[in-house]
């Protein structure tokens, strides 16, 4: 332990003692061509504000649940009709359908208030 304490005091000794150090000027002659300009492309494609961001994150979102929600209703009726006359995995199946469209459902209404919401920002009044 003492090593490790006395280990950390020299280095601190040693870096506070390095002083400044000063980068070389250019020599004599011209000066270096300046530097290239790099331009980088915007990953988000077109997307430039965060009103079309929340927009096209909102579309993907409805493209990827649409066939989601169709498995899930399509898990939910077979649940119904593999039940055998059991209420309880007939009630499960039901309820797995009643989730899926409720779920759509939400995200199909977030859908149309990001909507509804870009068109009162973006009209001029």
């Amino acid at each position: 332990m003492r090593y490790f304490f006395a280990t950390i005091l020299a280095l601190t000794l040693c870096a506070g003692l390095a002083g400044t150090i000063l980068a070389q000027g250019p020599g004599p002659g011209p000066l270096p061509t300046p530097p290239v300009e790099v331009q980088l492309p915007n990953p988000l494609g077109s997307t430039s504000t965060v009103d079309s961001l929340l927009h096209r994150i909102v579309d993907w979102l409805v493209t990827v649940a649409a066939p989601i929600a169709a498995v899930m209703i399509i898990y939910g009726a077979f649940q119904m009709l593999f039940a055998g006359g059991d209420p309880e995995k007939f009630t499960k199946g039901r309820k797995t359908i009643l989730y899926a469209v409720v779920g759509y459902g939400i995200i199909f209404i977030g859908w149309g208030l990001v909507s509804i919401i870009e068109k009162l920002l973006t009209t001029n009044p």
